[in-house]
């Protein structure tokens, strides 16, 4: 199988204020045909220094990147292109000029219809004519994503290139970037949007992969579920019942409790029950791609912990 990235041991060190900072610390991971593949992890995990260096931005200190099976050169370059939040079009020329500029630079073939198409695949052709400059943060975002699918690549990099998208755009959006055949590399902090995407994730952490997954695979790293139980009514002796069960929340007639298994809260449901309360409803709250997020974000040793555990399909790198 000829992957169209394969990334081994990418290196990078900044100077900052006298400090050596290394922003990436020899990672590798492969991407395969025709998936999104996420790249995951906090502000300054060495996410966009990823992207930068893939895209030809940057230099790694060292490392080795193949595309489509080959050394980086101007072949592979011609398959591949990019969006992220920080690209700059021309302000003082249209929309349709913009792109149309990209396209002779791609030497697309029959480059007015593919704008066109474009435009409208994304939704704004009545933008056609429109300065950037004038446009809104979502319009110029999806004016990017325009531009990254000109030359029809095989490989696309978006670096939180969905960002300013409001709701209904955004689902628009992941809807078109669901049909393309090309193969993605996707950052992005909506961790919904991610979660929706991608196939599979790289959570990445002070420039180290901790763990290449599926982000169903990811959330099964984390083994205890939240049982919400609102009741209809409580006995008087309520409080000290309910001081036997591990309570995560409580407050009015609802209380949040974490358990391991289903065997677990049949137990819990009997034992109010018998003792007088009323229950109302119950569900299931599984854990979010956020909430694992953010443990990993805020403590790095236990997310080291966590992802090291073998629930989930790994990569090898």
């Amino acid at each position: 199988m000829q992957y169209p990235l394969i990334v081994s041991n990418l290196r990078k060190r900044y100077k900052s204020n006298g400090k050596i900072i290394d922003a990436l610390r020899g990672i590798s991971f492969t991407v395969r045909k025709g998936e999104i593949f996420g790249l995951l992890g906090p502000n300054g995990a060495g996410k966009t220094t990823t992207i930068n260096i893939l895209t030809g931005l940057l230099s790694p200190d060292s490392g080795r990147i193949r595309f489509f099976g080959r050394a980086p050169c101007e072949e592979t370059k011609n398959r591949i292109n990019t969006a992220t939040a920080y690209t700059m079009l021309n302000g003082d020329i249209t929309v349709f000029q913009n792109l149309h500029i990209y396209a002779m630079i791609y030497n697309v073939p029959h480059a007015r219809k593919r704008v066109e198409e474009l435009l409208s695949r994304f939704r704004i052709t009545a933008l056609r004519d429109t300065r950037v400059y004038d446009l809104s943060t979502g319009q110029k975002t999806r004016v990017n994503l325009c531009k990254c699918f000109i030359n029809d690549p095989d490989l696309v990099f978006l670096d939180e290139a969905t960002v300013g998208l409001d709701p209904h755009i955004a689902y628009q959006v992941r809807q078109e970037l669901r049909k393309t055949k090309a193969t993605i590399v996707f950052t992005s902090h909506i961790m919904s949007e991610v979660e929706e995407l991608c196939d599979r994730i790289a959570f990445i952490s002070k420039g180290k992969i901790l763990k290449v997954a599926t982000p169903q695979g990811i959330k099964k790293l984390v083994r205890k579920n939240t049982f919400v139980i609102q009741f209809l009514s409580k006995p008087v002796n309520a409080d000290r019942i309910l001081k036997e069960f591990p309570i995560t929340a409580h407050k009015d007639n609802k209380i949040s409790i974490e358990l391991k298994s289903g065997k677990d809260i049949q137990r819990v449901i009997h034992r109010l029950i018998t003792s007088g309360f009323e229950i109302r409803d119950f569900h299931i709250k599984r854990p979010t791609l956020d909430e694992i997020f953010i443990k990993i974000a805020e403590d790095e040793e236990r997310g080291q912990e966590l992802l090291a555990q073998d629930d989930c399909e790994e990569e090898a790198a």
